[in-house]
């Protein structure tokens, strides 16, 4: 612990620390992730609909980042 701080100043910088370390992982999994799974799933789409299935089982979709965020 640091000189000069109670064990209550300390727990709060470690939560206060944490808290944005965890905000910019995640802001970095959604920028970098994100349009790799977005990618990966369209890929697989377009592989659906080349096999033929031009039926009731054919995926009409579109991928929008705000399908794969929260």
């Amino acid at each position: 612990m640091a000189l000069g701080m109670d064990s209550e100043t300390y727990a709060k910088l470690r939560a206060d620390i944490r808290a944005d370390l965890r905000e910019e992982i995640m802001a970095e999994v959604r920028q970098q992730l994100i349009p790799m799974v977005r990618a990966l799933v369209q890929e697989v789409m377009d592989s659906v609909k080349s096999t033929g299935n031009e039926g009731e089982n054919s995926l009409n979709m579109d991928i929008n980042s705000s399908d794969l965020v929260n």
